[in-house]
């Protein structure tokens, strides 16, 4: 089973998500500033103000489809949570 983004069995949380946003963002170029979270769950969503983009954080990479949407992920120190971002 893939670990939780928060570590130790923590769950997703908006700091968490934010975070990972901004590590995210930079990893694929684009600004997380001025960021509107959407909601945390299973995963957290969150809007970017400086592109049409909704962006995912998945809780761990096993609540990523396989296969799915094409979108940023990580660089490998940072792949505790998994970004996608989808154009809307």
């Amino acid at each position: 089973m893939a670990s939780d983004v928060g570590g130790a069995g923590a769950g997703l949380t908006s700091a968490t998500a934010v975070r990972l946003l901004k590590l995210a963002c930079e990893a694929v170029g684009l600004d997380d500033r001025g960021a509107v979270l959407i909601r945390v769950g299973e995963n957290a969503l969150l809007r970017l103000a400086s592109a049409p983009v909704v962006v995912r954080i998945a809780r761990s990479a096993e609540y990523l489809p396989e296969g799915g949407q094409r979108g940023g992920r990580l660089p490998p120190a940072h792949r505790g949570g998994h970004c996608r971002g989808t154009s809307s």
